[in-house]
């Protein structure tokens, strides 16, 4: 299901685990040396100014690649620029995996620059081949894009920003679809209520998954996923956000209809 190595993701978070009960005072230095010997087959953390650097560095190579690609080739209509963005989503997408297994790249700045480089390209491809920004609510159909695109890339590559994306992504399909297929005045009633309901089943559902061992890769994802469950709960039942969200749109939906 994940992309990266799983023994080495499994020891990488059991030497997590050991070093927090060592500054705890659980564990001794020797032992935590003597453990981390017998796992010495795992992935290493990589330096967050390192990573950011490296981040941006593969980004601008990546834009780079595109652009140049983009100026050798007559792209002279919508449909051929969404069906090239796709072409190199994908081939980037494939520069990821080679990355991740052929160099262990593991949240080193380089899998995390092609991986977004990538779910960008092929959602803006598919955006404008299937041309939903004319359709009659493009934002209730780029949510529904969105969700589907972003979730099995956050299942497959344990990533953490886009499991929130895919998070946010889910209840924008139903703030912009409920008012779509059931109406205004419906959606002015039942959203703030089926925001609160949604975002607490949701908070449960998350709090169970990190309690399961096999989930055991995704717990910072779940954790990110348990806070935006807890932030949109409170958007919920806020009174002066849901009504400002809801009028400014609903009203603007109404004008457009």
């Amino acid at each position: 299901m994940i992309a990266y190595n799983e023994l080495k993701f499994s020891n990488l978070l059991l030497l997590d685990q050991l070093k927090r009960w060592k500054r705890a005072g659980l564990l001794d230095a020797a032992m935590l040396s003597a453990i981390a010997i017998q796992k010495s087959e795992t992935y290493k953390h990589t330096n967050i100014f390192l990573r950011i650097g490296v981040f941006i560095l593969t980004m601008i190579l990546s834009w780079s690649i595109t652009g140049i690609a983009f100026l050798f080739f007559d792209l002279d209509s919508e449909i051929v620029i969404g069906v090239a963005m796709i072409f190199f989503g994908l081939l980037f997408g494939a520069a990821l995996e080679f990355f991740i297994r052929k160099k262990s790249a593991f949240c080193s700045g380089v899998d995390d620059a092609l991986l977004y480089f990538s779910a960008t390209g092929i959602i803006v491809g598919i955006a404008i081949v299937f041309q939903l920004y004319k359709t009659n609510s493009p934002e209730l159909y780029h949510s529904i894009l969105i969700c589907l695109a972003l979730m099995p890339a956050a299942i497959r590559y344990v990533d953490r920003f886009l499991a929130l994306l895919s998070y946010i992504a889910v209840f924008c399909v139903f703030f912009f679809g409920i008012p779509h297929w059931f109406g205004m005045n419906i959606a002015k009633l039942v959203l703030p209520f089926f925001t609160m309901a949604l975002s607490i089943s949701f908070y449960m559902l998350f709090a169970r998954w990190q309690k399961r061992f096999e989930l055991r890769f995704y717990k910072h994802c779940l954790m990110w996923l348990s806070y935006a469950a807890l932030f949109s709960f409170y958007a919920g039942g806020n009174y002066y956000v849901v009504r400002e969200l809801s009028t400014s749109y609903l009203d603007r939906k109404s004008t457009r209809l």
